[in-house]
């Protein structure tokens, strides 16, 4: 009976849970953003290679 109680209470497990869930939404949220970061990118290295040619 001890055991269960102890299995029952024991959270370990959640902080990694909640570590991998920040992780995904992290990801997630650069997943999205790479569209506009590769327009303004290629802005950038358009500006610069008119410049120096």
């Amino acid at each position: 009976m001890m055991l269960i109680r102890r299995f029952i209470r024991n959270d370990a497990g959640a902080t990694a849970i909640e570590y991998a869930l920040i992780l995904a939404g992290i990801a997630v949220a650069l997943i999205a953003s790479m569209p506009l970061l590769s327009a303004a990118i290629k802005t950038v290295f358009g500006t610069v290679s008119s410049n120096l040619g």
